[in-house]
């Protein structure tokens, strides 16, 4: 198994350690490529974990380990500092620290910024999301928009954040090193959230959640699936709405998830799940927790380290790309491109799309619906190949 390298610019390290579970067709062994090629768009940057497009182009994005949320001017080609996280936690031993990032789907009108971090509250670790109001370009009174049920250590926090179309806020969350509690409905972690965020005046976070937990959850219906064990990816399929997840998993099973709004939407990672056989794969990592069990659309038996997605729309690569996923792996500094079906709720097959020199951690579509990435010191663009 290949370990995550302790580096200062990584958003991983070698506490997060890969994924869990595995696709009910197989897996696809990855064809051809290196597709396309990369464009640097901003360059010297410090433990850049993940970043997003304001309405003017401006890129806002996180770094990881000083706690500044920085600003990157479209029009100037220039970085100032947004705003700092105070009390900040993590370092290069762990992956905690400054995380996600997301701007209210009004902005600047509503001119608010979450961002997904860990910070030392009253002596422990806490996972929190924070917001910060826009004032003429500076990050000002900083609240805590939702802290969640558990402490933070060493990893598996999960901590990727974003908007749907329905204007709620997506989080996921990882299972902080017990397996047992992503089947734990009375706890947030191992779970994807998703939260209303104009619902409380005083600005926190309002559960929205999957009807199979009314009445019986944390957060009163803030869960829209369980049984996860750590992701950095989130994505919305532009065509359906449709949720895509990738997640790390133990020494094998790096999976990419379809969130489906069921009955039952457990994705089976918990206290049984294990990489020996039998179970076959991707059972064995996808056995825990009530039936039916959600099995990924794709697996890797060896592991990635799978990160940031984001599908291809007017994207402007080729017909290959168009409509379909593209994922950032850690591990390997690929980006792999994802040919789903017709129905769009099924991988057909997958492609080494890109071949970076470094991690690759996360993937977004810009105002131009062109896909950026970022590496820990870069933000490039996705390009056809030269």
């Amino acid at each position: 198994m290949r370990r995550l390298p302790r580096i200062a610019t990584a958003l991983l390290t070698v506490s997060l350690i890969l994924s869990a579970a595995a696709a009910a067709s197989g897996t696809q062994d990855e064809r051809g490529g290196p597709l396309y090629g990369a464009k640097q768009v901003v360059k010297n940057l410090t433990s850049v974990s993940s970043f997003t497009f304001a309405p003017d182009g401006d890129i806002f994005f996180n770094e990881r380990l000083t706690g500044k949320i920085k600003r990157w001017d479209a029009a100037t080609k220039t970085k100032s500092t947004f705003a700092t996280v105070a009390n900040l936690s993590g370092d290069n031993t762990n992956e905690l620290g400054l995380l996600g990032i997301a701007l209210h789907p009004d902005y600047p009108t509503t001119p608010y910024v979450y961002v997904y971090a860990t910070v030392v509250r009253n002596g422990a670790i806490r996972m929190q999301v924070l917001r910060f109001t826009d004032t003429a370009g500076v990050g000002t009174d900083q609240i805590i928009a939702h802290e969640f049920d558990t402490t933070a250590g060493g990893g598996h926090v999960g901590g990727r954040i974003l908007f749907g179309a329905d204007d709620r806020l997506y989080v996921v969350t990882g299972e902080r090193f017990d397996a047992a509690l992503a089947q734990d409905l009375t706890v947030e972690r191992g779970k994807v959230m998703r939260f209303d965020v104009d619902a409380n005046p005083n600005g926190t976070l309002a559960p929205d959640g999957a009807p199979v937990f009314q009445g019986g959850s944390v957060e009163d219906d803030a869960f829209l699936s369980f049984g996860h064990r750590n992701s950095f990816g989130l994505g919305f399929d532009p065509e359906t709405g449709n949720l895509w997840e990738s997640e790390n998993g133990p020494e094998c099973n790096d999976e990419l998830n379809l969130i489906l709004e069921s009955a039952n939407p457990n994705y089976g990672w918990g206290p049984n799940g294990a990489c020996s056989t039998p179970p076959n794969r991707p059972k064995n990592t996808n056995n825990s927790g009530p039936t039916p069990r959600v099995l990924p659309e794709s697996y890797w038996r060896a592991t990635i380290a799978p990160t940031g997605l984001a599908f291809c729309d007017g994207c402007g690569l080729d017909a290959a790309a168009e409509g379909n996923l593209l994922l950032g792996a850690f591990n390997t500094g690929q980006i792999l491109l994802f040919d789903v079906d017709a129905e769009r709720d099924d991988v057909v097959s997958r492609t080494v799309a890109y071949q970076h020199t470094r991690q690759v951690l996360s993937i977004e579509r810009g105002i131009d619906d062109r896909l950026y990435f970022s590496d820990g010191r870069a933000i490039f663009r996705l390009k056809p190949a030269a």
